[in-house]
């Protein structure tokens, strides 16, 4: 039944016209601005401004509550505009109006996040950036499947991680400048106060700018057609309300999930992500209450600036690579250099021996963010409900932000309880290896199709 079902969708894009470079561009330059705010948004910015509202004991616990809480509401939102996208009719596209509707409410978001000295007004105001943002991408996500034809998904998927890995460098970049005056002392609050705010504007701007290129250059006429349901239709009409309900429910949630690749691409990616938010999270706060650095921010940012560089080399043709000799070997190599880079943080975490290793684990995560949506697409469902599919995908990225940083808090606050700070963090880095290595298991189970040694148009 899988297979039908995949050769069916593969039947759905055979009249798709191949993207020039131009195309390509146009349809992933939105990533750059999304990656941008997101990029340095959680692990610099508002880990920062966690530090105008609460005691810096306490700041561990606020950040970790405000991830969690931000992550769920972002859970919710995906599948569920994904489904409502796939299902939409306007003269003006199916995807695009959430796009716009989504930057909107985040540009009032960051507006409120820069301006206010509430921490309710600051918990709200993060709650809708992340609310609008995943509402966004839930719906831009989709436009890939509707557009890319099967024999460029792993280009597409390149150019993809490409601008994602440049907004990310490019928001850590600015973090790290914006930033760079933040000491601990009297003037803090108001260097971090004008280095978030100046951060809000900066992002607002690319925001609004490739949303305005995205809405307008690109064409939706294709899906005219209404989306194929993969549950029994004839089953709820004579069941009663709550039955219904429940149908409905397995639909959106969970039947996606009993597709073999499907699953196991789904598990690769939620493990490949918990150990990537462990390091995320928690390694601005290491540089501070382990290695003791005077710029920690700067630090961190550093480090991630390094991470990327070599995350931009192997993305550049990890994407187009897999269209010939097929995604799950990069992926394999990709999860292997993250757990190296990883132990070498456990085991020897002297600056000097941190700066090349992450160089190293930037070379994976680029090789993977660059072929994961292609290998993603590859495993759907039905391409019909891409919208509501890729937002259960997305949920191995946005679960592990909040998995991730309970579990983190934990380790470090319980072994800080016992003057074991340094050990804490060790141990958090020592999951996030685990986690990277279990990506690696879970990635062998994907049964993948020989792909083509030259890429024609059907």
């Amino acid at each position: 039944m899988e297979q039908e079902t995949q050769a069916q969708a593969a039947l759905d894009i055979d009249d798709q016209p191949l993207l020039t470079m131009r195309g390509q561009l146009l349809l992933s330059n939105f990533w750059f601005a999304l990656n941008f705010q997101s990029g340095a948004f959680l692990p610099i910015v508002v880990a920062a401004q966690v530090l105008l509202f609460v005691p810096d004991s306490s700041k561990v616990i606020l950040f970790g509550a405000l991830s969690t809480l931000g992550t769920i509401a972002g859970l919710l939102v995906q599948p569920i505009i994904g489904a409502i996208s796939d299902r939409t009719r306007l003269a003006y596209g199916r995807r695009r109006p959430y796009i716009l509707l989504g930057t909107l409410l985040t540009l009032i978001g960051m507006a409120l996040l820069a301006q206010t000295s509430s921490l309710l007004i600051f918990v709200l105001s993060f709650l809708l950036v992340q609310l609008a943002t995943n509402g966004g991408t839930a719906a831009y996500q989709s436009l890939l499947p509707d557009l890319v034809p099967q024999e460029q998904r792993g280009a597409a998927s390149g150019y993809m991680g490409l601008m994602s890995i440049i907004g990310t460098f490019g928001s850590l970049a600015a973090a790290s400048y914006l930033f760079s005056n933040v000491m601990s002392g009297p003037n803090q609050a108001s260097e971090i106060s004008d280095g978030a705010s100046a951060f809000y504007l900066l992002a607002g701007v690319l925001m609004l700018l490739t949303t305005l290129i995205t809405v307008i250059g690109i064409s939706e006429k294709r899906h005219a057609e209404e989306p194929r349901i993969l549950a029994p239709g004839n089953a709820a009409q004579s069941a009663s309300q709550g039955a219904r309900w429940r149908s409905r429910f397995s639909q959106l949630w969970i039947e996606p999930l009993r597709h073999h690749n499907f699953r196991w691409v789904f598990l690769t990616r939620f493990s490949l992500m918990i150990g990537l938010w462990l390091f995320e999270t928690f390694i601005e706060y290491y540089l501070d209450d382990v290695l003791h650095l005077t710029n920690f921010i700067q630090g961190a940012s550093i480090l991630a600036g390094l991470a990327l560089i070599g995350a931009l080399v192997s993305a550049i043709g990890a994407g187009w690579l897999s269209d010939h000799i097929g995604r799950i070997r990069i992926v394999y190599i990709a999860s292997g250099l993250m757990a190296l880079a990883a132990s070498t943080f456990v085991i020897a975490p002297a600056p000097v021996i941190l700066w090349p290793m992450a160089v190293i684990f930037g070379l994976g995560y680029g090789a993977y963010f660059s072929v994961d949506w292609a290998l993603a697409v590859d495993t759907l469902p039905s391409l019909q409900e891409a919208g509501k599919d890729m937002g259960i995908w997305s949920i191995a990225s946005n679960l592990p932000t909040v998995v991730a940083p309970v579990i983190g808090s934990v380790i470090i606050v319980g072994l800080t309880a016992f003057n074991a700070t340094a050990l804490g963090y060790r141990l958090v880095f020592a999951v996030a290896a685990l986690a990277f290595i279990i990506a690696t298991v879970f990635i062998i189970k994907v049964r993948e199709q020989q792909p083509s040694s030259a890429a024609q148009p059907a």
